[in-house]
């Protein structure tokens, strides 16, 4: 959803999912129809987009486009989202901006051009990150 079109968005739970061919196997973003590549913060309104406390786990996707996004709002950033027995191959990695208490457990992100597995943005806090 986007700005003047949101709500909230809380405590939700994907589990044991497959997909091959995908656009984006991950994605949540505060932007709707696209994301900005730069923005900057706005006053919250009641119908600001808010995300958080959202698990994915057992997540398995191939040959997906891109591994997808994780981007919140400056003045809302999304917040505690779990990745958990995530294993995503695409050309480019996930990608991370505007987030709060992410985890990682047990994820796997494979770039098939090469590149990073997880891209982190602006204020993006992620937990997990595998070591260098």
């Amino acid at each position: 959803s986007g700005r003047g079109r949101g709500g909230l968005v809380d405590n939700l739970i994907y589990t044991d999912i497959t997909m091959t061919n995908v656009d984006y196997p991950i994605y949540l973003t505060s932007y709707y129809p696209k994301v900005p590549t730069n923005d900057v913060a706005q006053p919250m309104a009641k119908d600001s987009p808010i995300y958080r406390n959202i698990v994915i786990r057992n997540l398995t996707a191939h040959s997906a486009k891109t591994a997808g996004m994780i981007v919140g709002l400056p003045e809302a950033p999304i917040e505690n989202v779990t990745l958990e027995n995530v294993r995503v191959t695409a050309p480019t990695g996930l990608t991370f901006r505007n987030t709060r208490g992410i985890k990682l457990q047990n994820t796997t992100v494979t770039p098939t051009k090469g590149g990073p597995p997880f891209i982190l943005e602006t204020n993006a806090m992620v937990e997990g990150l595998p070591e260098h």
